[in-house]
């Protein structure tokens, strides 16, 4: 995920966990917080998506070949679905 968050260009202050997470929300004044990891729910989607030819095609005019398709690869090698 380092390598895709470098590619993308997205800044380490946004990598972090959900207790992290908790305690930012706490930070910014909400009350009785819950924090549930829906990621068995949303990435198995999301990388099948990522992967159709359109996706492909319009990631890759937005980020570049290697940021967009070889970033998107990279993340499903992450969340174990290669």
């Amino acid at each position: 995920m380092a390598l895709v968050s470098s590619l993308w260009h997205v800044p380490q202050e946004n990598l972090y966990g959900n207790k992290v997470f908790e305690q930012k929300q706490a930070g910014a004044g909400f009350k009785n917080i819950t924090v549930e990891n829906v990621g068995e729910l949303t990435v198995p989607g999301y990388y099948r998506e990522s992967r159709s030819a359109a996706a492909v095609r319009a990631v890759g005019k937005v980020r570049g070949f290697l940021r967009g398709v070889i970033g998107c690869w990279l993340i499903g090698v992450a969340v174990g679905r290669p």
